[in-house]
């Protein structure tokens, strides 16, 4: 289930931080913490499994901050500065339909805090508003194509030496922990065992293409 929250600042021209991903991330895990502790704790320590592997994932997520009339940064800022308009933000459980009120409730009129020492912004949760299941809207026939779009940064990686490393989509490699990653999240869902399933049985499934040159968008953003 998806839900956007409309978060009212507290007051005008607050400054934002622009590494405020992880202490978003807190304040999730602690509303969530404080109200059923067990399903907090198997969200941050276990996570649903993927059938026959080690593999798990923990199907909650959210998008970054979507702010209202920011105003531009100046080089060598670390923030951005904020309007007095409401921003907002989607947060995504794989939770049953029943759970819906408790979700809602436990956002509604809550704070939100992103600070540092230097820096602070503070918000309220002035609603919180229930979005559709684009899966639902699919037309039931056996050949379907739908367009999605992230409004959040998607990174693939794989793993050396037990460390992340964030590969480019134009590696060679980035389409088959793409495709893979995508299937191996719908069996922890769809339950699927004893079938095989690899990069090349992925790549099978999954079509993937590469729409423009990612080193192009890199040095058109970068200075």
């Amino acid at each position: 289930m998806r839900f956007k929250l409309h978060l009212k600042p507290v007051q005008d021209r607050q400054k934002l931080l622009f590494n405020y991903q992880y202490p978003l991330q807190a304040w999730l895990y602690k509303l969530i913490y404080q109200a059923d502790e067990s399903y907090a704790s198997f969200l941050h320590n276990k996570g649903y499994s993927v059938p026959d592997s080690f593999k798990t994932f923990k199907h909650f997520t959210f998008s970054s901050l979507q702010v209202a009339k920011a105003k531009a940064v100046r080089k060598g800022d670390t923030y951005i500065l904020l309007s007095s308009e409401n921003s907002f933000l989607i947060v995504s459980f794989y939770i049953d339909k029943a759970a819906e009120g408790f979700i809602m409730g436990l956002f509604q009129n809550q704070q939100l805090s992103i600070f540092n020492r230097e820096l602070r912004a503070d918000f309220v949760v002035e609603r919180v508003e229930t979005l559709p299941n684009p899966f639902e809207e699919i037309p039931d026939t056996s050949i379907v194509t739908q367009s999605f779009k992230t409004i959040s940064p998607m990174v693939v990686a794989r793993k050396e030496e037990g460390l992340d490393q964030y590969l480019s989509p134009a590696d060679e490699q980035f389409v088959d922990f793409f495709a893979l990653n995508l299937i191996d999240r719908y069996r922890t869902i769809d339950g699927s065992t004893g079938m095989k399933v690899d990069a090349a049985f992925a790549k099978n499934i999954v079509k993937f293409k590469l729409l423009s040159d990612p080193e192009k968008i890199k040095k058109e953003v970068l200075p």
